[in-house]
């Protein structure tokens, strides 16, 4: 495989690839072995189909998705190892392609338009960045362990949960006069009793709850 690329603006380039029978024929072979091994035909026992009809039946088919296969592979090496950055994904020239024979397979020519991203230059060194400094007091650490300890204590079946308890239920939106609203949203989640809203109901059916002190920290 072929792959030139040509510079058609600052900032815009075209890739020209160009495949040989050399290339697609390997891969084409292949799936064509796979697809005889799983045909059945009427008056052909099963994996002895003549691989004409096979090529007949699929044969397009398999070389348009080979080819494919091969262009896409093929693009994405081609720009990492060129390190091209592309704004988006190269687009196909259809007029470039329309040339290609199907019916009777030799080179494929295709073309692929592309935007590249511009080159930017910060200099850092005149650039000033402000650090805030946070105050890791006892109280900071105590509350990050206690958050810690609810995300990734045991969870046990409960009736009764506490303020701090991790719940494990079903949130059901509610209509205004408290019934279940049509089209509403279920969501099983797992929340702290204080953050869910006032406009959900909780089902505890089959709800668990995380304890703060099930898991040390």
């Amino acid at each position: 495989m072929n792959i030139e690329k040509l510079e058609t603006g600052s900032l815009t380039a075209t890739l020209k690839v160009k495949l040989s029978p050399e290339d697609y024929n390997p891969g084409v072979e292949k799936a064509l072995k796979e697809q005889r091994k799983s045909a059945v035909l009427p008056g052909f026992r099963p994996g002895q189909v003549p691989m004409t009809l096979i090529k007949k039946r699929v044969g397009k088919a398999v070389l348009v998705n080979e080819v494919e296969r091969l262009i896409d592979e093929n693009l994405r090496n081609y720009l990492q190892q060129n390190a091209i950055r592309v704004l988006g994904q190269p687009l196909p020239k259809h007029a470039e392609a329309d040339h290609n024979n199907w019916d009777e397979p030799g080179e494929f020519e295709f073309a692929y338009e592309m935007g590249l991203a511009p080159s930017i230059d910060v200099e850092l060194d005149k650039v000033k960045v402000e650090y805030p400094v946070v105050d890791v007091n006892d109280e900071l650490v105590q509350k990050e362990v206690d958050d810690m300890r609810r995300r990734f204590g045991k969870l046990e079946n409960g009736t009764v949960s506490e303020a701090n308890d991790m719940l494990l239920g079903d949130m059901i939106e509610l209509a205004s006069d408290g019934s279940m609203k049509e089209g509403g949203i279920m969501h099983r989640a797992t929340r702290t009793r204080r953050t869910w809203p006032a406009c959900w109901a909780w089902t505890m059916t089959g709800s668990t709850t995380s304890k703060a002190t099930s898991s040390s920290a």
